[in-house]
């Protein structure tokens, strides 16, 4: 007995001694136009460093980043400099055991060459972590078996789905996704195309139409009112994707046309600039904008991701709750790249979630560095499973990941309270509850009292309920005048035969009959009889 615990203690004392290395892989961006830009996102990843030493003594972890030096923003992400980075660097694993070395490729910025990279990651058969954008390739595992993200950015396929999650949930089979190309950011036109294609493919079917059109430009209130007019005949649904200002456009005409007294609901999706709530971060410009739309909110819904509050999704947003590391990242933002933030703004869930893609790594790599049989670090697609449908405690939050890798965040349907200047939640879906549906935590406060709005448009679902009166006289009359004309043709064309019969047999009366002088046949009509001095036909020689 004692020479078996012996060996059990050592053979955990063995395991419990192993030494992992994990190589970090960067590409980034040195640009503050970017919310992935290394002088917000470089501070986390430091800190993430720090935390690992001291939580986690068995591992070492060595960070490189790639920047580039041309002037272009997305530089950095290059596939060629990363490629080039990768097959030209030295030995990587620091240790004796190469099996022992776990290499990873983490991205905190741009979205413009992630299909690239994860490519090359996917050939390489290492994990590509993306720590601030999402991307459609996450579903496809069978082609992106190494890709997973830590983003809770609403460009995401987990955001699209809580539209569909929403539509189902109130039976709504007439939808119109509205969004704007050509605007500040594409984001838009490729999530409305997102949404579009995921509620067209639903299985109860879906009536959705998609109108992409440009709301950012100079949009006269005609080009508006026709774009209201073909909703008002197609649905009294409409999903919205467009920044808050484009938004403001088409709400405020909606108001002047009478199509926000809760007849009808238009879904917003979280903006990338000026947030919807309050008068944050406002400029004067856009005072009147944001006070007129206002007056609109009442018949939207706001589709956003709860977060923490300590950290925002929108960098004009001021947090309220102040967090330890906002202060320690604000300084060495300032220190190693002379970024200071604005009076009043903190660091973004960008920040944040660079942080948590490192300490996830960490507690992943612990967990199998400690296996009894020694774990394959080069299996890059085995790794990445290590995640799946599992949820990681963090300092700034808690991360859930399905079953493909990507990030399921809290979400939330919030209704307008004028009283608070602000989306309240009413409805909220969270990852760890294993379910696809929304729970209803209070009713909305909808204009009227009409919620949830029918599903059947205003016009029906043929539009001819929005026909004007004149139009209505007009079609009566119409009816009305062919009946009259229907009737004259038939009762002409039943005496033009009868006529013709008649002619025809003229040659077969008998005089006889006709003077009253032979049998009679009769036809009784209710209380009439007439006499029919028609005789049969006889055979002739």
């Amino acid at each position: 007995m004692c020479t078996v615990l012996t060996w059990i203690q050592f053979t955990w004392s063995v395991v419990n001694a192993r030494t992992l290395h994990i190589d970090i892989i960067t590409p980034g961006s040195m640009s503050t136009a970017l919310l992935g830009g290394l002088p917000f996102v470089r501070p986390a990843f430091d800190s993430a460093l720090e935390d690992i030493k001291q939580d986690y003594p068995s591992l070492t972890v060595s960070q490189a980043f790639i920047t580039a030096n041309e002037s272009e923003e997305c530089m950095g992400e290059n596939i060629d400099h990363v490629a080039e980075y990768f097959y030209r660097r030295p030995n990587s694993c620091p240790l004796k055991e190469e099996g022992f070395c776990w290499t990873i490729f983490i991205l905190p910025g741009c979205s413009r060459n992630l299909d690239e990279i994860q490519q090359f990651g996917t050939e390489l058969n290492k994990v590509v972590l993306s720590s601030s954008i999402s991307s459609s390739y996450l579903i496809q595992k069978a082609r992106f078996p190494t890709l997973l993200t830590t983003s809770v950015a609403p460009i995401s396929p987990t955001y699209y789905a809580s539209f569909l999650r929403l539509i189902r949930m109130y039976n709504w089979t007439t939808v119109v996704v509205v969004t704007d190309i050509g605007g500040i950011n594409p984001v838009y036109e490729i999530g409305g195309r997102a949404v579009f294609n995921l509620l067209a493919s639903a299985i109860p079917r879906i009536d959705v139409t998609f109108i992409p059109v440009n709301l950012t430009g100079d949009v006269s209130a005609v080009e508006l009112i026709q774009l209201l007019q073909i909703l008002k005949a197609t649905t009294r649904v409409v999903i919205l994707v467009a920044d808050s200002l484009p938004s403001n456009k088409l709400l405020i005409q909606a108001r002047f046309n009478g199509m926000t007294d809760g007849s009808y609901v238009y879904v917003l999706v979280n903006p990338l600039t000026l947030p919807y709530d309050g008068g944050r971060q406002r400029t004067t410009a856009h005072a009147y904008h944001f006070e007129e739309a206002r007056k609109s909110y009442s018949s939207c819904l706001l589709v956003s991701i709860g977060v923490d509050n300590r950290f925002s999704l929108n960098p004009n947003a001021v947090t309220i709750e102040a967090d330890p590391f906002v202060s320690i990242w604000k300084e060495r933002s300032k220190a190693a790249y002379n970024y200071t933030y604005p009076a009043g703004r903190q660091p973004t869930q960008h920040v944040a979630t660079s942080y948590a893609a490192v300490m996830v790594v960490a507690q992943v790599a612990d967990e199998l560095r400690q296996h009894e049989s020694p774990f394959d670090f080069g299996n890059g697609a085995l790794l990445a499973r290590q995640f799946f449908g599992r949820t990681f405690h963090t300092k700034v939050g808690d991360i859930t990941f399905d079953q493909q890798g990507q990030r399921v965040p809290q979400t939330f349907v919030g209704y307008f309270d004028p009283d608070k200047d602000a989306f309240v939640p009413f409805l909220i879906h969270e990852p760890q509850s294993g379910s696809n549906n929304f729970v209803e935590v209070m009713q909305p406060l909808w204009p009227n009292g009409s919620w949830p709005v029918p599903n059947q448009p205003p016009c029906g679902f043929q539009g001819i309920g929005c026909v004007k009166g004149n139009m209505w006289i007009t079609i009566i009359v119409v009816v009305v005048v062919a009946a009259v004309i229907a009737i004259s043709i038939y009762s002409a064309s039943k005496r033009f035969f009868l006529d013709q019969r008649l002619h025809e047999l003229w040659w077969n009366l008998d005089a006889d009959l006709l003077l009253g002088g032979g049998e009679e046949s009769t036809c009784e009509v209710g209380s009439n009889e007439i006499g029919l001095g028609l005789h049969r036909v006889k055979n002739l020689p």
